[in-house]
């Protein structure tokens, strides 16, 4: 997280992540974002997809 913080839900379980928090989880899995505060809230998404053999 850049500025505010911003709840992610995966598969069923919710994490508030605050400024400088990381999270990794499967991509596949399902999943939302959400901001709880009331200002604006900015975080990256990286995805990483893994090499197909």
């Amino acid at each position: 997280m850049e500025t505010g913080s911003i709840t992610l839900t995966a598969s069923g379980r919710s994490w508030t992540l605050a400024v400088g928090d990381v999270l990794a989880f499967r991509g596949d899995q399902k999943h939302s974002y959400a901001n709880p505060g009331r200002g604006n809230a900015v975080g990256y998404s990286v995805v990483m997809l893994r090499p197909v053999e």
